[in-house]
């Protein structure tokens, strides 16, 4: 199975996703390996598709939309291999139609998130909520320009996490056996008689981009 693994700007989903990666046994996918594909691939303003928030232009067709598609691909490219977390903001929005991937979110009080933010990042608490809140600004806008999701719903997700409330401990324990039970041949074929879910292992790809991304796995 794939476990994907988004949140909230101050959630803690990065750490979280290492985390889950190693209790797992999975390999983890995160934004360090996003730009090391993307670079290896020959695209060079990776900050640039993965944090500045989307132009009007962009937003009416510009030129972003094929590296947005490109991304897409890649996350594809990623699911495919299997046994993988992938921590990421929007990989959710491009896989959560397969039946073996299992799309986490986690959420916090926005305190709780401006102050993981202000151990982080090492600033005072007003620079930490600007964070925050401008980071959360992009997300959304990134979601309402190139995807055909409405950046609040929780449809997407197969778990909707409030980690204050339940802790790491659990919400690691509830992840583990749900990506367990996702792997089994049983619960494919249950999915599959419900709806026209398919599975990872199905996924047609970009060749190049495939070899990319299984040399930058390997070497990780």
């Amino acid at each position: 199975s794939v476990v994907t693994i988004s949140g909230q700007v101050g959630s803690g989903y990065p750490d979280f996703g290492k985390r889950l990666a190693k209790t797992i046994g999975y390999k983890l996918v995160d934004r360090d390996v996003f730009r090391t594909v993307l670079i290896e691939y020959g695209f060079v303003d990776t900050e640039e598709l993965l944090d500045t928030p989307p132009s009007i232009f962009e937003r009416l067709g510009g030129d972003r939309h094929e590296a947005i598609a490109l991304l897409n691909t890649m996350y594809h490219c990623f699911a495919k291999q299997d046994n993988l977390v992938i921590a990421s903001r929007r990989a959710y929005l491009v896989l959560h139609k397969y039946i073996n991937v299992l799309n986490v979110f986690l959420e916090s009080p926005l305190e709780e998130r401006i102050q993981n933010v202000m151990k982080i990042r090492q600033v005072d608490e007003g620079d930490a909520e600007k964070i925050v809140r401008y980071n959360e600004r992009v997300r959304i806008k990134l979601i309402e320009s190139f995807y055909d999701e409405k950046w609040d719903s929780f449809l997407p997700f197969s778990l909707v996490v409030n980690t204050h409330k339940i802790g790491l401990d659990l919400t690691e324990k509830i992840i583990v056996e749900a990506a367990s039970k996702l792997g089994t041949q049983d619960h494919h074929k249950k999915m599959q008689e419900k709806e026209a879910y398919s599975s990872i292992h199905d996924i047609e790809t970009d060749p190049v981009l495939e070899d990319t991304v299984k040399k930058v796995l390997s070497e990780s």
